[in-house]
């Protein structure tokens, strides 16, 4: 081989070593240039903290609120806020664990890892346990399957040292109605809740007629103890009452506290008595009967109608109507039982009389006729039946007879010219009237 050839070949191969150069360095310009597009695509994406990393591009999770002050609680004690985990990305994550910086702080919620779609939010409570005494601070997070973590939530709260917490049943008590002269009670009951002892240095009352009775002070109760007393209510005037009980003790948060008490006072009530008694009733055969009363006393009041002593069914009113008489009822009393919360009053017995339904007149005795001589009388006389009274008017020639009124009537000294007159009589009752058959005259 030549010299020329020799030259040849050399440039050749400097020539491709030049080329391979070249498309070595466009090849490191385009990594550069993608890799800055694909950064700059994802600045946002990922939380300010947070590493930027390019296996997860669209990812983006976000806590809030920022921070978490759960202000001062009392040693042993435990207290929650609310955090919520936003995905603000465009593609579904799964939350991988929960990074707490202070063991004095605690999660409870959804267990991980927690799978969230985008735009999805879900909850979880970070809890305070104050553990020791004095200011606890720390940091929350979350994180990714493929790393991706939020901002820190910043956390902190004061633990406060053991003291005595005062609880009672109830911030009020209505003692209800209680009557003049009477007491009526209830009950209330202190509790501590704290975790060192608890002292009642004074219970007082103020207001209306009321106390308390079962308690002495100073009373000392445990942590976790309680202890009950009596309020009483004793009424001396009709009317609303109010007053309240004042607690004084050594809880540092409420060393005073004060129990509202109502009640209301009513008159002593008065025995029932007899104001108007049931009167004795006269009625036919087939009518009814109403008895009726008037009573008083303190309401309500209740009625129990009695026939020969024995209650009646039914018969608890002011008044009382029987069924439909008969005679057989004739000499049956009736009275009544008034009754209220203090008592009973019986009325007199009223006395039930029952007649026989009226009969009608009927004449059983005709008139008959009579003959005298001129200067003498006559006497007509009739007989009737019918229920009494019976009424008698006597009629001459069809016209009565002034004065004529009883079972017979005898004629004034007679002439010839009375010869053939007709003398009849009509009987009559309060259930209609009859007449008898006409007797003649002969003179």
């Amino acid at each position: 081989m030549n010299s020329l050839t020799l030259l040849n070949v050399d440039f050749q191969r400097e020539a491709c070593k030049v080329q391979r150069l070249l498309e070595r360095r466009a090849l490191l310009a385009f990594l550069v240039l993608a890799s800055t597009v694909i950064l700059n695509g994802c600045a946002g994406v990922v939380s300010a903290g947070g590493p930027k990393s390019s296996a997860a591009p669209q990812i983006s999770i976000q806590l809030t609120p920022s921070s978490l002050n759960f202000g001062s609680t009392v040693v042993g004690k435990k207290v929650s806020q609310t955090v919520t985990v936003a995905n603000t990305g465009k593609s579904t994550v799964k939350i991988k664990k929960a990074n707490l910086s202070s063991g004095q702080f605690s999660l409870s919620g959804p267990a991980m890892p927690l799978s969230l779609a985008a735009g999805q939010s879900s909850s979880f409570q970070v809890w305070f346990d104050a553990s020791t005494a004095g200011n606890a601070t720390g940091t929350l997070s979350v994180q990714t399957d493929n790393g991706v973590s939020s901002e820190q939530v910043a956390l902190a709260g004061t633990a406060t040292p053991a003291s005595p917490q005062i609880s009672v049943s109830s911030g009020s008590l209505n003692l209800g109605s209680t009557t003049v002269g009477a007491t009526s009670d209830g009950t209330l009951t202190l509790t501590n809740t704290g975790s060192t002892n608890l002292i009642i240095s004074l219970l007082s009352v103020s207001g209306g007629p009321f106390g308390i009775s079962g308690i002495t002070t100073p009373r000392t109760i445990a942590a976790g103890g309680s202890t009950s007393f009596s309020v009483l209510f004793s009424p001396t005037i009709v009317g609303g009452d109010s007053g309240s009980i004042t607690i004084t003790s050594n809880d540092p948060q409420t060393p005073t506290t004060i129990i509202a008490l109502t009640g209301t006072a009513t008159a002593s009530p008065v025995a029932p008595s007899i104001t108007t008694q049931p009167t004795n009733q006269t009625v036919t055969a087939g009518q009814t009967a109403t008895f009726i009363v008037a009573a008083g006393g303190t309401a309500p009041l209740s009625y129990q109608w009695q026939k020969n002593g024995v209650n009646i069914a039914g018969g608890t009113s002011t008044s009382y109507t029987t069924p439909a008489t008969a005679t057989s009822d004739t000499g049956t009393t009736f009275r009544v039982v008034v009754t209220n919360s203090t008592g009973n009053a019986t009325s007199a017995a009223a006395t039930l009389t029952v007649n026989a339904a009226p009969v009608a007149p009927s004449i059983t005795t005709q008139p008959t006729n009579q003959t005298i001589t001129a200067g003498q009388t006559a006497t007509f006389t009739v007989a009737a039946g019918g229920t009494a009274p019976l009424s008698y008017q006597w009629q001459k020639n069809g016209v009565n007879i002034a004065g004529a009124t009883s079972t017979s009537y005898t004629t004034p000294a007679t002439t010839t010219s009375d010869s053939g007159s007709a003398f009849a009589v009509v009987v009559s009752n309060t259930t209609g009237t009859v007449t008898s058959a006409a007797a003649t005259l002969t003179v």
